[in-house]
């Protein structure tokens, strides 16, 4: 439900049809509110982690609704679906680097020998 109103918001936001009888801040305020109960309720560290990723891009996405940036809006509302996607899928997270004290990056291994191929 929450991946097809960010859908329904990447299409219409701001304009929303004048039947569907909502605006900007309801749209924001629902989306967010059944996000925060899903976040409350995961139990699993990964999954929470994908959805308060979701939550962050939803709230961008919202505000660059509001300041006109269309492009940023857009993007902001596909990573955000695609990080719900991820939460649904359980798919766990990733280390693609790792940043020491001081600014030095380090590749795990792992990413190394992929990157390489």
């Amino acid at each position: 439900m929450v991946i097809e109103q960010l859908v329904y918001n990447e299409i219409y936001a701001p304009n929303y049809p004048r039947e569907d009888n909502t605006n900007l801040t309801r749209e924001e305020s629902r989306i967010l509110m059944w996000l925060d109960g899903a976040i409350g309720a995961v139990r699993r560290e990964d999954i929470g982690d994908w959805l308060r990723l979701g939550r962050s891009s939803i709230e961008q996405a919202f505000a660059k609704v509001r300041s006109g940036d269309e492009n940023g809006s857009t993007r902001d509302f596909q990573f955000a679906v695609q990080y719900l996607r991820n939460a649904l899928a359980r798919k766990p997270h990733k280390v693609d680097f790792v940043v020491k004290p001081g600014g030095a990056v380090i590749v795990p291994p792992s990413q190394e020998a992929e990157s390489q191929d």
